[in-house]
């Protein structure tokens, strides 16, 4: 019992290590806020989706896990804060349930992240991970469906 914890444990410790020295990729920083108002920022990868008609052009962030603080925090007050790059600007995120397009975020995710997201594969379900697109907040205009 006391070999299977300590393997564990170095594995654990082995992907910690790994994802740390790998360059994860383009990240852009979501603000969101608690009931109170209270601004929290959150790192997260994005991908952009093409190829059928409702889906071309549009932008999605994943929540590896449904329980994430920042996504309870973003399903009750959807309007966020995106700063990509030195661009920012205003968005609404919407929670998708839909079992193939989040098979398209997730595949997307892979390829775009690559090993860095093959880990946190190992550390999440992606059957539970949660697609969120991303929807101009009003009075915003999206350039060609692409975060500014």
């Amino acid at each position: 019992m006391r070999a299977a914890i300590y393997a564990i444990g170095m594995l654990v410790g082995l992907l910690v290590i790994g994802a740390l020295l790998i360059d994860e990729g383009e990240v852009v920083t979501v603000t969101t806020r608690d009931a109170e108002s209270q601004a929290f920022e959150t790192q997260l990868w994005i991908v952009q989706l093409e190829g059928t008609e409702s889906t071309e052009g549009t932008s999605y962030l994943r929540a590896n896990s449904p329980r994430s603080e920042w996504l309870a925090r973003a399903r009750l007050e959807p309007a966020v804060e995106l700063r990509r790059g030195e661009a920012v600007g205003h968005w609404r995120i919407v929670p998708e349930s839909d079992p193939e397009l989040r098979r398209r975020v997730n595949q997307a995710m892979a390829e775009k992240y690559g090993l860095s997201d093959r880990l946190l594969v190992l550390l999440f379900d992606s059957a539970e991970m949660v697609p969120l697109r991303l929807e101009p907040a009003e009075g915003e205009l999206a350039r060609d469906g692409h975060v500014p």
